[in-house]
């Protein structure tokens, strides 16, 4: 048996193609996606409802207005608190020194005195400060500003010379006026003054002349009077307590008091004995 090969003619069918959608393309991991609320998608949405670049940042320049209107009155509103409870602040250092110029003796409120009563307070109502010093010749800048949590602002600049008294060098002039134009930045910033409970205030520039005239002034008196007038004892026991205080607190030395006191009028033996008593052990 033989097998016979034909010959068959092919036949081909054109098909057309048809067009289908690309499949949508599936992600996995991390996608970024714009939080539900906050000033981006705010935008968004009010560029796909039609809106222009222009529009949204004039909105945007009216919302930053109103921020900072909303700012400042809480910044007012948080120094009204801070001024209802003010910090009480004493001068606690005496300065005394001789040169060329004569004698030097004050008393003054320390940097650090100042800075710890009044930096609580301002924290307590939200308020923070800074100090920017810089020196431009032979004058130093200080600048103190207040800023409110909710990012008002406002600053205070003051300037001075070096200060060239006693034997600083030029590092030691440059810190101490620093020191000085910080404290009192600060100080008019937040609208506050020192209080001396020893004497009345002497504004810092009593010197050996005024010294030698409350002397005299007071032997001049005591001449009249026939008799030495000491400190009255009611006036020591109305400001034991106080004196005490700034012994205990480490801010004062009974002999600073003491001295301090005696420029005012002469101590008794026995005050001086119980200012003595409140030494440290």
């Amino acid at each position: 048996m033989s097998a016979v090969l034909q010959d068959t003619p092919l036949t081909l069918e054109m098909i057309e193609p048809v067009n289908h959608p690309a499949p949508a393309v599936q992600r996995t991991g991390n996608v970024a996606t714009l939080p539900a609320q906050g000033p981006m998608s705010h935008a968004l949405a009010f560029l796909q409802a039609g809106g222009t670049i222009d529009q949204m940042r004039d909105i945007l320049a009216l919302q930053r207005e109103f921020e900072a209107g909303e700012a400042k009155k809480a910044y007012v509103a948080a120094m009204a608190r801070f001024k209802k409870n003010p910090p009480k602040i004493l001068k606690d250092k005496r300065v005394y020194f001789q040169s060329e110029k004569g004698t030097t003796d004050y008393w003054h409120a320390t940097l650090g005195n100042v800075a710890e009563a009044v930096i609580e307070g301002l924290a307590q109502v939200g308020i923070s400060h800074s100090w920017t010093p810089e020196r431009k010749g032979d004058r130093i800048h200080v600048t103190c500003t207040l800023t409110h949590e909710q990012g008002h602002s406002e600053s205070i600049t003051l300037d001075g010379p070096l200060d060239s008294t006693g034997l600083k060098n030029n590092i030691q002039q440059m810190a101490s006026t620093t020191t000085y134009l910080s404290r009192y930045t600060l100080l008019m910033i937040t609208g506050l003054a020192v209080k001396d409970e020893l004497m009345p205030d002497d504004d810092g520039f009593a010197g050996a002349q005024a010294a030698e005239e409350q002397a005299l002034a007071r032997k001049q008196q005591q001449h009249i009077q026939g008799a030495t007038a000491t400190y009255t004892q009611a006036d020591f026991s109305a400001n034991c307590a106080t004196w005490r205080s700034h012994v205990e607190a480490g801010r004062l030395t009974p002999a600073q008091i003491i001295a301090k006191v005696q420029t005012k009028a002469p101590l008794t033996d026995a005050q001086i004995k119980t200012i003595n008593s409140w030494k440290k052990a």
